[in-house]
């Protein structure tokens, strides 16, 4: 009797944990951190994708509208968010950057890539200082 009453507490737990990892994205991007091919940021309405053809793109998921795009070309592309403050799309081909944000800062430190729920995409320090927006805030 013990044995099916363990069992029906962990298979509550599995459960629920699963539709709490299922619900929750994240919606920033950290110094250190990348996003890969296919691989997004999200909050309750946007998503940042990265996508299969190197383009970061911004949208609206509901209506599959884009707000915002990188403009890049190419496959297998990496977008990270560097220790200096740039946020840099590298191309898997050479390595070399097809794009950047050009916020390098002298000082290396954490710094947080955001998609805010007002539609824009901002780069901050650590002192919450913006440091590059996508300018695609509601408000303008």
């Amino acid at each position: 009797m013990a044995s099916s009453s363990f069992r029906s507490a962990i298979m509550i737990l599995l459960f629920t944990t699963a539709f709490a990892t299922v619900g929750s994205a994240d919606d920033h991007l950290d110094s250190g951190k990348s996003l890969n091919p296919g691989e997004s940021l999200q909050n309750d309405v946007f998503a940042l994708i990265m996508q299969n053809d190197c383009n970061l793109v911004l949208l609206l998921p509901a209506s599959n509208s884009k707000i915002w795009e990188s403009g890049t070309d190419g496959s297998n592309c990496t977008l990270q968010m560097q220790y200096d403050g740039n946020l840099v799309i590298y191309s898997d081909f050479n390595a070399a950057a097809i794009w950047a944000t050009n916020t390098k800062q002298a000082k290396s430190d954490i710094y947080h890539l955001i998609l805010q729920s007002d539609r824009n995409l901002v780069i901050y320090d650590n002192n919450r200082k913006a440091l590059w927006d996508s300018d695609t805030s509601l408000g303008k």
